[in-house]
């Protein structure tokens, strides 16, 4: 899978890398929270702008 974005498109090797690095400076939740910046996100940089987008997301429960 590739993700499109304004500027072109980043591979899945190269998205890893990127949720790994923001993951280490902002951390990873399993849930909704606001951003450095007060945005809703979810996980390694998920950004929700809307109730219908953050239904999409799938999040695993791992004790079940």
């Amino acid at each position: 899978m590739t993700l499109a974005w304004r500027g072109g498109s980043i591979s899945d090797a190269t998205l890893t890398k990127i949720r790994g690095l923001i993951g280490n400076g902002e951390g990873r939740v399993a849930h909704f929270h606001l951003d450095s910046r007060s945005l809703v996100t979810a996980a390694v940089g998920y950004y929700c702008p809307t109730a219908e987008d953050a239904t999409t997301l799938r999040f695993l429960n791992k004790t079940t």
